[in-house]
């Protein structure tokens, strides 16, 4: 058996490891008490601290935004749930983000500015959520998009896992396997009641356009 990694004065951006906590989480993990450069103190899985999903107490994505004069942008909101979401171990939906490996690129992360900048040339405007295409993937510009809020609802791992010639896959992947735009097929499923493999390999009609 390896030796036990310890982590006490190891420094994960903000955050110094002071000790291990003597009790474990929920989930069995090992927790570190951590001390952030703002005097901020806590319990941090050490899971977290080593994939780098944790590199302050949350300062440094306030400070980000107040810096950049974003913090009443909506769009900030969106990027302080995506970040919690996968680097805070007590946010109530880090079971299915972070606790799976989920993370956010260190480009977004660091600065709201560069994630605000690409949604809005990617198809933002108000109403819509952002959604990773590949639901096991990461946050990052070539992962993501933004759609309907009834779409987002129904794209979770358990409503979107099919059955396609025998073989069970998610519908992301299913999407790629068969070249169909992802919008396309979940309109069909949803809306018209096609099954998996009409919606995907049923090739989209085009219109020819009038004189």
């Amino acid at each position: 058996m390896p030796p036990k990694l310890n982590l006490t004065g190891k420094v994960f951006g903000r955050i110094k490891v002071l000790s291990e906590h003597p009790e474990r989480n929920k989930r069995s993990e090992v927790l570190w008490n951590c001390e952030c450069d703002c005097g901020t103190r806590k319990r941090i899985p050490g899971r977290d601290l080593k994939r780098g999903h944790v590199k302050s107490c949350g300062c440094l994505q306030r400070e980000t935004a107040t810096t950049h004069g974003l913090s009443k942008d909506p769009l900030c909101a969106v990027w302080r749930s995506m970040v919690a979401r996968c680097n805070i171990s007590q946010n109530i939906s880090y079971k299915n983000y972070g606790a799976r490996g989920i993370s956010v690129c260190e480009e977004w992360c660091l600065d709201v500015s560069k994630f605000i900048k690409w949604a809005r040339s990617n198809g933002y405007e108000s109403g819509l959520q952002i959604d990773r295409i590949n639901n096991d993937g990461n946050y990052h510009p070539e992962n993501c998009r933004f759609i309907t809020r009834q779409l987002n609802t129904n794209n979770t791992r358990g409503n979107y896992i099919i059955e396609v010639d025998g073989d069970s896959m998610s519908l992301a992947a299913a999407c790629r396997k068969y070249n169909a735009k992802y919008e396309v097929v979940t309109q069909r499923i949803n809306k018209l009641g096609w099954g998996a493999e009409k919606a995907l390999t049923t090739p989209v009609r085009k219109f020819a356009r009038s004189a």
